[in-house]
């Protein structure tokens, strides 16, 4: 059976698929957000100075071992 489909339901078909697609990744920052903000209630967090001082710490570290 051949159906045919037109350009406005395909059109529709592939704004669907593009909601779905950005309520799974909002649902997914949600849930990120709330585990974050969670434990920034328990009182866990990084010190931002130490934040910025890992990655240059590893770059050096990386650079020292080659």
């Amino acid at each position: 059976m051949d159906i045919s489909v037109t350009p406005e339901m395909e059109a529709l078909r592939l704004l669907e698929e593009h909601e779905k697609e950005r309520a799974a990744r909002r649902a997914e920052f949600n849930n990120e957000l709330g585990r974050r903000l969670a434990s920034l209630e328990r009182g866990e967090y990084v010190d931002p100075v130490e934040a910025r001082a890992q990655p240059r710490r590893k770059s050096k570290e990386r650079r020292q071992g080659a």
